[in-house]
């Protein structure tokens, strides 16, 4: 299940953000700070106060690189987005 958010834009490819799926168990609705990936070109992006995703800090990136769980969860996530692109699976087609 997926959660509505407020609209922004990934900072690199410029999609259209307004959905925010838990891939890891159970539903967990975004709070400022969470780690999210873009569908569409894969980068990273993180949770601001007003639950709008934005480009991470040099600080940001440098902690997510030294924390395990959070790289782990990552590559997971990109591994999951590359699946779905491969398969053209709706809603992703059309960005590719």
């Amino acid at each position: 299940m997926s959660a509505k958010v407020p609209d922004s834009n990934c900072y690199k490819c410029n999609l259209l953000l307004d959905r925010s799926t838990y891939i890891f168990g159970d539903d967990v609705q975004p709070y400022p700070g969470c780690i999210s990936v873009c569908l569409k070109c894969g980068s990273v992006l993180i949770f601001d106060h007003e639950l709008k995703q934005r480009k991470p800090t040099g600080a940001e990136v440098v902690l997510i690189r030294k924390t395990p769980r959070a790289m782990r969860e990552l590559r997971q996530a990109r591994r999951l987005r590359e699946a779905m692109r491969k398969a053209g699976r709706v809603g992703l087609a059309r960005y590719n």
